[in-house]
């Protein structure tokens, strides 16, 4: 019965913790309804996130949220420029966040490559 017991114990907190990962990993999916390209800025790139996640010390959480938003990014109408434009560095933005994901020893670079803020504002931030 202890056996039994304590068994019951491990998969309660087991349980526990995956459902506490799944609602804290979900807050940025649950808001991409709400997310635009300002908040996303603030969050993402005007925070320590991008920084962390170029220098390799972000957690696999961080790493997650920040593709998230540039995947969210990804999808919405630029304020100003060309769509083409907009898609071109908004999916270069992926790939990098996607290479720091995987591990991928150039992913440092292409993050710092694709977060080179003049080059999208000059484009595509509004006066």
């Amino acid at each position: 019965m202890n056996i039994l017991r304590k068994s019951f114990i491990t998969l309660a907190v087991v349980v526990c913790a995956a459902l506490l990962m799944t609602s804290t990993s979900n807050k940025a999916v649950s808001a991409d309804e709400e997310l635009n390209i300002k908040q996303i800025m603030k969050q993402a790139f005007k925070g320590d996130l991008v920084r962390k996640v170029g220098t390799d010390k972000a957690t696999a959480e961080e790493k997650q949220q920040l593709l998230e938003m540039s995947k969210v990014m990804a999808g919405m109408k630029p304020p100003q420029g060309s769509s083409e434009s907009w898609s071109e560095k908004t999916n270069a933005l992926i790939a990098a966040v996607e290479a720091s994901i995987q591990g991928k020893p150039e992913a440092s670079t292409l993050l710092k490559k694709t977060t080179n803020c003049a080059a999208c504002h000059k484009v595509h931030k509004p006066k």
